[in-house]
């Protein structure tokens, strides 16, 4: 087998787009600490990264406000309070009008940067449909347009 990398992605801490915390050209994880959170679901990869995160930065997690495995939902609720999310900003903004509602917070010390891709055979037959299907992913992942703060 081998991976095919399609896109980096990245997840950080995303607030509604007039949060007090949006008017700082920087945020520290400290300063993103003491905000309230809508986390989320527990043994999740986000979550679990997020928690090993600040314990690797000796910070003491923040207070999470509201805890939930459903985007919609916290998509929502954050988009209302002053409550901050980590997602995929990529995602954020392709559901709904929430890229309009939403920001990314500039935090480099809370941003997780992974790679997104596929696993194909690395030998024997390759169907011509597979090469096709990556083609179409990759042209996807193109047209997403750079992560700007």
């Amino acid at each position: 087998f081998r991976q095919v990398l399609l896109m980096e992605d990245r997840v950080l801490p995303i607030s509604r787009k007039d949060h007090p915390l949006q008017r700082k050209r920087a945020v520290d994880a400290r300063t993103a600490g003491r905000a309230r959170w809508a986390m989320p679901a527990v043994g999740t990869l986000p979550a679990l990264w997020l928690d090993q995160k600040w314990r690797d930065l000796g910070v003491a997690p923040p207070e999470c406000a509201v805890r939930s495995g459903s985007l919609p939902t916290l998509l929502r609720i954050v988009a209302e309070t002053d409550l901050l999310m980590f997602q995929s900003w990529a995602t954020v903004k392709r559901n709904n009008d929430y890229g309009k509602l939403l920001r990314p917070l500039r935090c480099d010390d809370l941003t997780w940067k992974h790679g997104i891709g596929a696993t194909v055979r690395d030998s024997g037959h390759v169907s011509p449909a597979i090469d096709r299907l990556l083609e179409a992913l990759r042209a996807a992942a193109v047209s997403e347009a750079p992560l700007r703060i």
